[in-house]
């Protein structure tokens, strides 16, 4: 059984709490700016525990392991304080579990999380893989729009 849940400080287990440093660390080696990002697991653990406190962590299990994580933080838009804006920081899910309705679950744990805590917009991201889009297209299908597009390189 899918069983999407969302991951408070006060009730995760050590466990659960190094599959989701895991699987950041996966995201991390996987996305194309991951070898910019000079961090330590210190540097994961901290954040994972900064996300906890202030955001949102959902994880999708399967058999009862976790295969997936979107982390998420409530912001507002930059240029208009008023706007709510529900920021997807990351999303993964497991290469064996890509595919499935894993991803799908995931962004609607998160859509309903936006909409109870009065989001104005929700923003997903997605990772261009050699120069491919893997999930844009799903993306579309749940009725997302590309907006902006960021490119990055090293500065040194």
């Amino acid at each position: 059984m899918t069983e999407v849940r969302r991951i408070t400080f006060s009730e995760i287990s050590t466990d659960e709490f190094d599959q989701i440093v895991d699987m950041a660390k996966r995201f991390l080696a996987f996305a194309p700016h991951g070898s910019l990002i000079k961090n330590t697991t210190e540097d994961i653990v901290n954040t994972v525990k900064l996300v906890l406190e202030s955001g949102v962590i959902f994880v999708i299990d399967v058999g009862g392991k976790a295969v997936g994580i979107l982390a998420a933080m409530m912001t507002t838009v930059w240029y208009s304080p008023s706007t709510k804006l529900a920021a997807e920081m990351m999303w993964w899910v497991n290469e064996e579990n890509r595919g499935t309705i894993a991803s799908i679950k995931l962004i609607k744990a998160y859509e309903n999380w936006a909409r109870e805590n009065g989001a104005d917009l929700i923003a997903m991201c997605d990772l261009v893989i050699e120069g491919q889009e893997p999930v844009g297209t799903t993306l579309n299908r749940l009725g997302y729009e590309m907006s902006e597009r960021t490119y990055i390189k090293g500065a040194k």
